[in-house]
């Protein structure tokens, strides 16, 4: 079986679970695990079994473009973008003539703000073939979402969101499962002062990388059952505190309140229910039923977390403000005190703090002049 055979296989896998219905009916051989691992990125999955079935596949042929593009996938699925941009960047080094996959390394340059880059990627692709379904955009593949996507970022990049929003939903509608997709529609909701719409678009967005079951196989076949939520089957907090801004807009602080602290739990892993159950709302607005509600709850994450990250410091420090203008003062004082050990907005978390201890003073003090 040649590899487009595999190729043709893999556009007819829509589903994580399609594919773990046929890998144990596959050959255990090299092109194999090469289709597993394939069909897996073009999920959109990531994990540590999957990384080890690549390393174990570039030790045998190092030099490979395709596993070389398939390294850089990677860590763009797990959202490593300064790693997967250089890892595109020494592949395009490598192999200036290989087009294929680019359009996710314009999306990192595009995320990154590297327009020098992306200008002349852009350029490189259209020197090298401008009849590429890559630079013809939707004209050759109406199906093609990348094509619409690239549309809607380029759109974006011209502050045109209005035609940016049109390409990022037929993106989305070719595409429905994958958030990424969403997460792009919600955005641009958000730009255009949409901030309702933009907010029910980025819980779709959760939605939809919630309903995926990771899977990554080595040579021995196991399979990690992680959700693409990250290792740990944790909410993404970039996501989170952009939906809590959006909240915060509107003037729905208890709304905005729990996605911030529902943000900053996925430092441990953890997640309230009563918060987890706000990302359902809209749900019936979305399409979703019952037994869609059912699955999120039962499927609730746990196990390590996403550590300390600019999402979650961001949430923190709002909570923290949050807290002080409430009268929370130790609450606050707490917080702020997290920020210093974290090291994150630290001039600013330790004005928090000394604001707070003063007000806890001057509580103290009219507490004992009353007495």
């Amino acid at each position: 079986m040649n590899w487009g055979c595999w190729q043709e296989m893999t556009m007819l896998i829509s589903r994580v679970d399609e594919l773990n219905k046929i890998a144990p009916k596959l050959p255990q051989n090299i092109v194999s695990f090469m289709f597993h691992l394939h069909a897996s990125l073009e999920l959109y999955q990531q994990g540590h079994n999957l990384a080890t079935s690549l390393d174990q596949l570039l030790s045998i042929f190092p030099n490979s473009s395709f596993l070389l593009t398939c390294n850089a996938l990677l860590a763009y699925h797990s959202k490593d973008l300064m790693a997967a941009e250089q890892r595109f960047s020494t592949l395009l080094s490598q192999h200036p003539h290989r087009l294929d996959s680019l359009d996710h390394y314009s999306n990192i340059l595009y995320v990154l703000n590297l327009r020098p880059k992306l200008a002349f990627l852009a350029h490189l692709c259209s020197s090298l073939d401008k009849f590429r379904p890559e630079t013809r955009a939707v004209d050759v593949n109406r199906r093609d979402y990348r094509a619409w996507y690239g549309l809607g970022q380029t759109y974006e990049v011209l502050e045109l969101h209005t035609y940016a929003l049109w390409y990022y939903k037929k993106a989305a509608g070719l595409r429905p499962w994958d958030g990424k997709m969403w997460m792009a529609v919600g955005s641009c909701l958000q730009k255009m002062g949409r901030e309702r719409d933009g907010i029910k678009a980025l819980k779709r967005a959760l939605l939809a990388d919630a309903n995926y079951d990771s899977t990554g196989a080595n040579f021995g076949g196991n399979v990690d059952n992680n959700g693409p939520r990250g290792v740990a089957g944790h909410l993404d907090p970039e996501v989170l505190l952009q939906i809590a801004s959006m909240y915060d807009q509107l003037g729905d602080k208890d709304e905005a309140k729990a996605y911030m602290e529902l943000c900053m739990a996925q430092e441990d892993g953890e997640q309230d229910v009563s918060l987890g159950e706000s990302v359902v709302l809209h749900r019936e607005s979305m399409g979703g039923g019952k037994d869609d509600v059912d699955r999120d709850r039962d499927g609730g994450t746990s196990g390590e977390g996403t550590g300390v990250t600019p999402a979650t410091s961001k949430a923190r420090l709002w909570l923290a403000r949050y807290a002080l203008n409430d009268g929370e003062h130790l609450t606050a004082c707490r917080l702020a005190q997290e920020l210093c050990q974290d090291g994150v907005e630290v001039e600013e978390a330790k004005a928090l703090m000394r604001e707070a201890r003063a007000a806890l003073e001057q509580q103290n003090d009219h507490g004992r002049s009353s007495s």
